[in-house]
């Protein structure tokens, strides 16, 4: 929901992204359609892969649409 990571990597790793994106009510800016795919290929719509830390998983086709429609489903914190 957009708090700090509480972790860190021991060495320097590119792109490590410190902050947790808010995902409450599905990634802003993205259909459902795109977080379906991003959930099952890792890589997001303007075509890069999810930064570090957010692991290298691959959600089959049914999984990752039960997932966007629980994250669309819950409501900002904002």
């Amino acid at each position: 929901m957009g708090a700090r990571i509480v972790f860190e990597p021991t060495v320097p790793v590119p792109d490590w992204i410190a902050i947790a994106p808010p995902i409450a009510g599905g990634f802003p800016g993205w259909s459902r359609e795109q977080l379906v795919q991003f959930l099952e290929t890792g890589v997001n719509p303007d075509g890069k892969q999810a930064r570090p830390p957010m692991p290298h998983f691959r959600f089959n086709h049914t999984d990752a649409e039960a997932v966007a429609d629980y994250l669309i489903s819950l409501k900002p914190q904002y």
